[in-house]
């Protein structure tokens, strides 16, 4: 059987990177266990071995557009237990889940333009291994800025939107060394996008590090929203703290809104791993609410005065801005229900 067959079979041929000129497509052979342990379908992936294959676009888009585009998504604000609630997901046989593919990524997808190779993209995402099973991807956070146009591409998506309260998020992200360390170089284009989203109009400047952790709360969640907004009926909204400290019933209510209820049998085996105990983007480290809240009430010591600085940036924006307010409005609702 030729590639091309094999492409809409199953998933075993994932489409990891165009080509600059888009006119070819590198793909990898992929079990289905490797979809399962892999916390990232990008780059990461060329270090571990697997068969690379070179396409054109011409032939895997005619390969593609023969396929449904029937998929679901959770989209996020970063750092707030997405790939933790991706892989306990994935656990039930019905749900097929992949994380962060770079494709997403790579088209830099926004709300006004559709990239004409999107579909295509979309559709190969899809795939599933069995009958009765569906895509569920978890996109990388800055994906979530065309969240409306990958709603709009399945008519039957739904979409779980993930986040944490402000000052929770702050404090995660001071707190940590490599979260802490990102925020410079994002904080010019997180400006850009958040400045796109309201019209045009301009964002304060945001120099301080709490400052830049707070710009990019509002930037990350206020995206969200507008998924929200535009998708209601197909968005649901969860609370990573929240989550950490009801994980069975969250957990059940995450699994209801993608695909229908879940009985108790099913709730043990998607708790039954060692998920809740390990960090979920690297296996190797333990993790646990015990060990966020630790991490959390030593940040809130460390950074009192530039969590306290992000919340008055915050609270400053959003006395202009109905967008943040609406925003803040609604992840203190999320906390609290």
């Amino acid at each position: 059987m030729s590639i091309h067959a094999d492409l809409t079979k199953s998933p075993e041929f994932y489409p990891l990177a165009l080509s600059e000129d888009g006119k070819i497509v590198d793909l990898l052979r992929l079990a289905e266990a490797d979809y399962e342990s892999a916390s990232f379908l990008d780059q990461r992936l060329l270090t571990q071995g697997f068969g690379t294959t070179r396409m054109s676009w011409a032939d895997v888009s005619a390969a593609a557009a023969t396929l449904p585009v029937e998929l679901d998504f959770i989209f996020h604000i970063g750092h707030v237990g997405s790939t933790l609630l991706a892989r306990l997901l994935g656990r039930h046989p019905t749900i097929f889940a992949l994380r962060e593919p770079a494709l997403l990524r790579q088209l830099a997808i926004t709300p006004d333009v559709p990239d004409p190779t999107l579909r295509p993209i979309v559709a190969l995402l899809s795939r599933t291994w069995r009958e009765g099973q569906r895509s569920l991807v978890k996109a990388t956070s800055f994906v979530s800025e065309g969240a409306p146009v990958l709603m709009s591409m399945a008519s039957s998506a739904r979409a779980v939107l993930m986040l944490v309260r402000p000052e929770a998020y702050l404090a995660g992200i001071l707190g940590g060394e490599a979260t802490l360390a990102e925020l410079p170089g994002l904080t010019a284009a997180r400006a850009d996008r958040l400045s796109h989203r309201q019209g045009g109009g301009e964002v304060p400047r945001a120099a301080s590090p709490g400052e830049m952790a707070a710009l990019a709360w509002a930037c990350e969640a206020s995206g969200l929203l507008v998924c929200a907004e535009g998708f209601a009926g197909r968005s649901d909204w969860f609370d990573f703290d929240r989550f950490l400290l009801d994980p069975r019933n969250q957990l059940a209510r995450a699994f209801g809104h993608l695909r229908g209820d879940a009985g108790p049998q099913d709730l043990a085996a998607m708790l039954s791993g060692s998920e809740m105990m390990r960090y979920s983007k690297a296996p190797e480290y333990p993790f646990s609410a015990a060990v966020r809240g630790q991490v959390l009430r030593q940040s809130r010591q460390t950074w009192a005065s530039e969590i306290a600085r992000g919340l008055r940036w915050l609270e400053a924006i959003a006395r202009s801005s109905p967008l943040i307010a609406r925003t803040m409005e609604t992840a203190e609702q999320v906390a609290a229900h």
